[in-house]
């Protein structure tokens, strides 16, 4: 049996690590001396080593406790492994498009750039277009991967700019979505269909830069439609003039959107 000060240098945890792993159940000491003092057995050996790789492995103590208290072999701890890397690169990937979004924030702070300034809202009736489509309950970042099939489906008969028509009044995070791909025909099916949009008169705007500033484009129609008692319709369009490609992003700061609104009446 090792005290606890001996144990301390076997395990390279720290006194006050091991006493905070008594108190929380982690890892107790199998016995006490007739002093009360902590006493250690090869098996608190094992279990520390055990502790302090989850621990190198970025586990919490709940998550700690949580394996141990299941994991009855190596094959299980295996399981749990693989389990907090598929979190932890998840987590990456979110991380990595956070930086990018900040990335891109401070290029345009430092550009000196306010987009909503530079808005010129337009009256104007888009045309009847015949187009292949693919409705959806989901997010725009879901768009690529639909006009992507699109794409795929028309075999080469596409003869415009994809865009979104958006069915849903407000902002929801999952969304009443159609991805739209203008055609002058459609090959073999392919999961789309195909329909003709009718025309419609709209205000819209062009906003250039990332999607995530799509906001100051809105209030932009809004506020003219305010201006000149106009009444606003569904379902609103995006379409997607300049963007990212079916491999690569590009800079999102050079991306070009056309937001179109149908006017009512």
């Amino acid at each position: 049996m090792y005290q606890i000060g001996e144990f301390s240098k076997l395990t390279s945890l720290t006194v006050k690590t091991l006493r905070y792993y008594d108190q929380e159940g982690l890892l107790s000491p199998s016995a006490r001396s007739e002093g009360g003092y902590r006493l250690y057995s090869e098996e608190d050996l094992h279990r520390a080593e055990q502790i302090s790789l989850l621990r190198r492995c970025g586990f919490s103590i709940a998550e700690i406790k949580d394996v141990l208290r299941n994991a009855d072999s190596e094959e299980d701890l295996h399981t749990y492994l693989s389990e907090k890397r598929t979190q932890l690169l998840g987590q990456i990937r979110r991380e990595r498009a956070l930086v990018r979004s900040i990335e891109c924030r401070l290029s345009q702070l430092q550009r000196k750039e306010n987009f909503a300034m530079h808005y010129q809202v337009e009256e104007t009736t888009i045309p009847a277009q015949q187009a292949a489509t693919i409705r959806y309950k989901g997010s725009y970042n879901d768009c690529s991967a639909h006009i992507s099939a699109l794409y795929k489906a028309v075999g080469g008969r596409a003869c415009g700019a994809p865009f979104h028509l958006c069915y849903d009044g407000d902002y929801v995070e999952e969304g009443d979505l159609e991805i739209c791909l203008p055609v002058t025909g459609i090959g073999k099916g392919r999961g789309a269909s195909l329909r003709t949009i009718p025309a419609q008169r709209c205000l819209t705007v062009t906003h250039a830069g990332p999607y995530d500033g799509f906001g100051g484009a809105y209030k932009a129609l809004l506020d003219y439609a305010k201006a000149h008692s106009l009444t606003l319709g569904l379902p609103h369009r995006i379409i997607y003039r300049k963007g990212p490609g079916m491999v690569f992003r590009g800079n999102p700061n050079k991306y070009v959107s056309e937001i179109a609104v149908p006017i009512e009446g």
